[in-house]
């Protein structure tokens, strides 16, 4: 239990949130300025006896940068950014008003339902948000440490109606918060087996497509042993007239390198082969062959066989070397880095 509660573990918990929930970034922004306007309901509907309104305008404020995420989201403070105005958005806010408005109403007066409904239904979206089970409940236990303010500086309030509305039923909303994490974790856990199913599925394909590989590479071999004797013996043919069927100098010239080409592109195969089983491995990469060579020249091999879909495309690619060094890692997994760098950088550039 001691290493969920430390320092390293929530803040990662924090980061790995941030990361899961960015789709929802500008949308939250976004619903957070409705806020200020259920106001309205507030005082027309559920019969408001504190006012909603600074906290629900403070909470829309504090979302603005969300709505510059796409700006900021790169700054290191950004997630713990997103995990306290989560925070503050939803349990903070929403239990604040209810406490506000239970000890707020008038002694022999209940409180109006609607507050609950608010805060469980806050929950519910917090529970989403925050996709660790120890972080949502650290941080729901803060925000509502935070919320019981009211009854500390209150005067004389309505503390039936506090215990009615806070007191309760806390276990209650413990309970739910619990339920919403488990059942984020069955989800997670679904689709944590989807996902392996898959890379197993990718894995076993791409080991069944080495045989194929392996079967057009020894073809190549043999060919390779028979193909300049026939291509010298075709030279000589025309050179002494004999009735042979011409075969065009570039068709030739392409003849001469054919093997070399097959080749290339079985390796070229194998390669993306390698990169799919790096990309669903699920465990450290172990016994990679660590190679010296020259970054230059890697740069130039990837450029040579990425699959450019036309010229136009490759035609975007310049290089300029200022200066070369030597890298000692696995070859593999570096032109794998220049390969996802070169598509990154066509699919934004175009």
């Amino acid at each position: 239990m001691r290493q969920y509660l430390s320092v390293d573990y929530l803040a990662d918990a924090v980061k790995r949130s941030a990361t899961y929930s960015e789709r929802h970034y500008f949308i939250y922004g976004c619903v957070a300025w409705l806020g200020p306007l259920a106001t309205i309901h507030d005082r027309l509907v559920a019969d408001a006896v504190y006012d909603t309104f600074p906290v629900r305008l403070s909470a829309a404020i504090l979302a603005i940068p969300l709505l510059l995420h796409k700006r900021l989201s790169q700054h290191s403070a950004y997630p713990y950014y997103f995990a306290f105005i989560v925070t503050y958005g939803f349990p903070f806010s929403f239990g604040y008003i209810m406490v506000a408005n239970a000890l707020d109403t008038p002694v022999g007066v209940q409180v109006h339902i609607t507050w609950i409904f608010q805060y469980i239904i806050a929950l519910f979206i917090f529970v989403q948000l925050i996709n660790n089970g120890v972080l949502t409940i650290v941080l729901w236990l803060a925000a509502t440490g935070a919320a019981l303010g009211p009854i500390l500086w209150s005067d004389g309030g309505n503390l039936v109606e506090f215990e009615r509305v806070v007191t309760t039923p806390f276990f209650g909303y413990l309970t739910a918060l619990i339920f919403g994490v488990l059942t984020n974790r069955n989800i997670d856990i679904v689709n944590t087996e989807k996902i392996r199913t898959a890379a197993a599925i990718g894995s076993n394909i791409a080991h069944e497509l080495r045989t194929p590989l392996a079967s057009v590479r020894s073809l190549s071999h043999g060919l390779r042993n028979y193909l300049p004797s026939l291509i010298d013996g075709y030279d000589k043919a025309r050179e002494a007239n004999l009735p042979v069927d011409q075969i065009r100098p570039k068709q030739l010239e392409q003849l001469r390198t054919l093997l070399t080409r097959i080749e290339s592109e079985v390796d070229y195969s194998n390669t993306i082969i390698d990169m799919l089983l790096i990309n669903t491995a699920d465990k450290p990469l172990i016994g990679l062959d660590y190679d010296q060579f020259s970054a230059a020249s890697t740069v130039e091999e990837s450029i040579s066989r990425y699959p450019f879909n036309n010229q136009q495309e490759q035609a975007l690619i310049r290089t300029d070397v200022a200066e070369d060094f030597l890298i000692n890692a696995p070859r593999l997994l570096v032109v794998h880095v220049l390969f996802n760098l070169i598509k990154n950088g066509l699919y934004y550039v175009q």
